[in-house]
């Protein structure tokens, strides 16, 4: 049982590998004829009896938990998340002898998120009915996006059943197994065509073959059995390496490096990545600290995703803003009464998803700007995500996030909602992850005008400059 539900968690990360299997070798690598057929000692179905696969924990010796091996030397090298049992992390080497491969990071459903190749990042999102979107980020930074991208797969269906389920319930491996012959069709007529650095021997024969590996073909540890086949198919005696376990490890760790290097690309593109997301799934959360996520949802903002927002673009006047809930104490209690805002959005741009931001105060001698921030939502629902850097009345620098909620109208904002929360305190602010959620008490922000806030106001009252910001929101009281 054991060995089967390793095989089984092991069936489904190579699944989500298969989805960028080039066109090119995906076809022709299976025989002569480009179906499968006319290989060497073909067994009528299109494999090449001679040749075969294997699967080996290798998590005693190296960084990796699993290793997928061909025959001809390509190789898939597995990271999985031990507590959730879910593979986060993959490493695909189409050849044994050249330090050439690329890193594929997974999704919480198993579904893959980025490819790191060649210096460009792969990012894969909105799976839905039959279709994706993917988002190419290319070394000079700029992005290149292809939506609506068809496949046979129902993702729908797919996604119906957990990670654990699809554990567990040995049942459905046909199924799996099914759902990977799907995406090998997507990675020979998708991928490929529109990325063309995925051309070439991407790890095909292993891909091709993962469908077929049964029972005994999947080793627990590295034994001398599998360690005798590790030395074969690698070649490793003439390597100079005596010992299985030492090529093994010379071998995963060369893996190591290089996905290493990919994951600190991703890292360096974090800006044009966090760009493709709230394009592709419209997703805005992603100015959004991480560890402050949980903190800001708590808030209990109602967030519009979706990547077609509606046009938000004029001023609004949210009277009476009051206090919904903090998720600290202090002396603001649910009810109080913040300062009137005048609210202008202003250059939206639905193709990269932002839209600037400008505010004033009344009462007090506060306004701000949030230019680039970010727009999601679809129909009239809409999200706006700002970044904000300001300054206390102390004198410091502090940063917030806030987002602004509602549905428009041609009169104004229904159901408007504001939370803010603070992502680098100051002083005199709240703390880091403090925050506050309001709204509108009436319902209703009335549209006031066409013209920017800033242009309206800003002059005439003499306010500080828009380059500091002064937040009434941000003190505690």
């Amino acid at each position: 049982m054991k060995k089967s539900l390793k095989l089984f968690l092991i069936l489904l990360m190579c699944f989500t590998a298969l989805i960028l299997v080039s066109c090119e070798d995906s076809i022709t690598v299976a025989g002569a004829d480009g179906n499968g057929a006319g290989g060497t000692n073909d067994d009528g179905n299109g494999y090449d009896i001679d040749l075969g696969i294997f699967v080996v924990d290798i998590s005693q010796y190296t960084d990796w938990n699993y290793m997928v091996v061909g025959r001809d030397g390509s190789s898939i090298f597995i990271n999985v998340d031990e507590d959730s049992g879910t593979p986060t992390r993959l490493f695909i080497k189409a050849d044994r002898n050249y330090d050439i491969g690329f890193t594929i990071l997974l999704k919480e459903n198993g579904l893959p998120n980025k490819m790191i190749a060649q210096n460009y990042i792969l990012y894969f999102g909105n799976f839905r009915g039959y279709q994706f979107d993917m988002a190419i980020i290319c070394p000079n930074n700029t992005i290149e996006y292809f939506f609506d991208i068809q496949t046979h797969t129902n993702w729908d269906a797919y996604n119906e059943i957990s990670i654990q389920e699809r554990f567990i319930i040995l049942g459905r491996l046909r199924r799996t197994l099914n759902i990977v012959s799907h995406v090998v069709g997507i990675s020979t007529c998708v991928v490929t065509p529109f990325f063309p650095p995925a051309a070439g021997k991407c790890a095909t024969y292993v891909a091709r073959q993962v469908g077929n590996i049964v029972a005994p073909q999947v080793f627990d540890r590295f034994t001398v059995e599998s360690g005798n086949a590790f030395m074969d198919i690698f070649a490793c005696a003439a390597g100079g390496w005596t010992s299985p376990v030492d090529c093994l490890k010379a071998i995963s760790s060369t893996a190591s490096v290089l996905s290493n290097l990919d994951f600190n690309l991703v890292v360096q593109r974090t800006v044009e990545i966090n760009e493709a997301i709230r394009r592709i799934d419209g997703d805005g959360l992603t100015v959004i600290p991480p560890d402050l996520l949980e903190d800001l949802l708590r808030l209990g903002i109602e967030i519009n995703h979706g990547n077609n927002p509606p046009c938000i673009e004029g001023t609004f006047f949210v009277s009476p803003q009051v206090l919904v809930r903090s998720n600290f104490t202090d002396s603001s209690s649910p009810g109080h009464l913040f300062a009137d805002m005048e609210l202008t959005f202003s250059n939206q741009n639905n193709a990269r998803m932002t839209v600037d931001v400008d505010f004033i105060y009344h009462s007090i001698l506060a306004d701000g700007t949030g230019a680039n921030s970010f727009i999601t939502g679809s129909g009239n629902n809409f999200s706006v995500f700002s970044d904000t850097s300001g300054t206390t009345r102390g004198g410091f620098p502090f940063r917030s996030v806030e987002i602004y909620s509602g549905k428009i109208s041609p009169s104004g904002i229904m159901n408007f909602q504001r939370v803010l929360i603070i992502t680098m305190e100051a002083p005199d602010t709240i703390r880091r992850g403090q925050g506050r959620l309001f709204r509108d008490e009436d319902g209703f922000s009335e549209r006031i005008s066409t013209v920017h806030v800033q242009s309206l106001n800003l002059v005439q009252r003499k306010m500080v400059a828009s380059s500091e910001t002064l937040l009434p929101s941000v003190y505690s009281e």
